[in-house]
């Protein structure tokens, strides 16, 4: 059974992290900072201005952030309900599932779903 709850909670955080948006929110705030490293070196541009400008994409990051952290606390906790949910019914207990997470199989299926995940990355 601890099998069973591991591949569920494995495949559950996959699928969250497929559907989550997480790259692309991480691709935009890497955007943001490099719009803002050129806004302050350039010479051109005044300090008020540069300012404004900066602070304006710091407000833009911190909004992404605050996004990115509340999608990845989702992402973490549904897995864990499913595990949190089989130890509480006593369909199993915490060394199957510590022994199943850590199995050949198991580390085996994730490396393989990591792989799908990136190539289908890469085809978008």
């Amino acid at each position: 059974m601890a099998f069973v709850v591991v591949l569920v909670s494995t495949a559950l955080f996959f699928a969250f992290l497929e559907r989550s948006g997480l790259i692309i929110l991480g691709t935009r705030v890497l955007a943001e900072s490099k719009v803002a490293f050129r806004l302050i070196v350039d010479p051109d541009l005044p300090d008020d201005a540069k300012e404004v400008a900066v602070r304006h994409h710091a407000v833009d990051m911190l909004r992404l952030f605050a996004r990115m952290s509340v999608r990845m606390i989702a992402i973490f906790l549904a897995p864990a309900a499913v595990i949190w949910a089989a130890l509480g019914t006593g369909a199993t207990d915490a060394d199957s599932i510590r022994q199943a997470a850590f199995s050949w199989p198991i580390l085996t299926i994730n490396i393989l779903l990591i792989g799908v995940v990136l190539i289908r990355r890469r085809a978008r």
